[in-house]
């Protein structure tokens, strides 16, 4: 733990900053703040020579890696920025909170740039605040946006879920489906390892929407979604009494609002209702979704070679 490490994080945490094209309000107040503090604690380190280093060092360098390596997930998928704000909110406001602990603790020290630190807690409180803010607002907007893209892809209007990936950066609506299909995967290996129940909701929002992605892509049969939800299913039951398959959650649900009807069909039926899983549709959607994926996989390398051969060329 040193503080020249900390300040080469710091370095790193600022160039990154650029890199990000999604929620551009906190990440403009972070990179002021980190610019603002980096030669601060460098003066800091300098006026330090070999001495220890204040017990707050070890705290800040944790905090900035973890900051740094979220930023860096951030510009390599501006999806999951979108979808799953708490896979970088928490370690930025993390950061913010360690870098502001450092300045006080460098304002109170005998160093000669202690006078300088207490001006400069000063003059960012606004921007701390701000980026609080900022960050809250990552995490409300995301409901919103979930909501308006299942909204779309439910209905049908591509042209709206065109102009809500070209809004936030996110590609047409073909190349935003594949990016949604392609991340279920990744979104179910970290559900099984996140505790916090804000970031568990999101995360199950954004399968939600993964699963609805798919299910509308043209490659998707009508009979691998369910009839009530419109959704790729994922546990098939057939209601034996109409012979239709349905999502086993969704047709639970809908035989406990009318128990003696069909949800497809509207028609009534006789006795308890009797349920079997579709093995067969099962294995059918697990199949489809592997080509998908293959299919995602390989479109998203042919955009890379083409990516690559610009930068070749420029």
């Amino acid at each position: 733990m040193s503080l020249e490490t900390a300040c080469s994080l710091l370095t790193g945490i600022y160039d990154h900053c650029e890199k990000i094209s999604t929620n551009r309000d906190a990440i403009q107040r972070l990179q002021r703040v980190v610019g603002v503090f980096r030669p601060l604690l460098n003066a800091y380190r300098r006026e330090l020579g070999h001495r220890a280093a204040p017990a707050w060092v070890p705290a800040l360098e944790d905090a900035l890696r973890e900051a740094l390596k979220a930023l860096r997930s951030c510009a390599d998928n501006p999806v999951k920025t979108k979808l799953f704000p708490s896979s970088y909110t928490g370690k930025l406001e993390k950061a913010r909170t360690e870098i502001r602990d450092a300045m006080e603790g460098i304002a109170l020290s005998n160093a000669a740039v202690s006078v300088q630190a207490r001006d400069t807690v000063t003059d960012l409180a606004q921007d701390f605040k701000d980026l609080e803010t900022h960050l809250h607002l990552a995490r409300e907007e995301n409901e919103a946006l979930v909501a308006q893209m299942m909204e779309a892809m439910r209905g049908g209007f591509d042209d709206v879920l065109s102009a809500i990936a070209h809004d936030n950066e996110l590609g047409d609506a073909d190349e935003l489906r594949r990016q949604l299909v392609d991340s279920e995967a990744h979104h179910q290996e970290q559900l099984k390892h996140v505790k916090d129940s804000a970031a568990q909701q999101e995360l199950q929002a954004a399968i939600a929407l993964s699963r609805m992605a798919a299910a509308t892509m043209s490659t998707c049969p009508d009979d691998f979604r369910c009839a009530i939800t419109l959704e790729l299913m994922e546990n098939p039951y057939i209601l034996t009494q109409s012979g239709h398959t349905y999502e086993k959650k969704a047709i639970q649900h809908a035989l406990v609002e009318r128990p003696d009807t069909a949800p497809y069909t509207n028609k009534r039926f006789e006795g308890e209702a009797n349920l079997v899983p579709n093995h067969q549709l099962r294995g059918a959607i697990q199949q489809g979704k592997q080509q998908q994926a293959q299919q995602a996989q390989q479109a998203q390398q042919k955009d890379d070679e083409v990516q690559h051969l610009k930068q070749a060329q420029a």
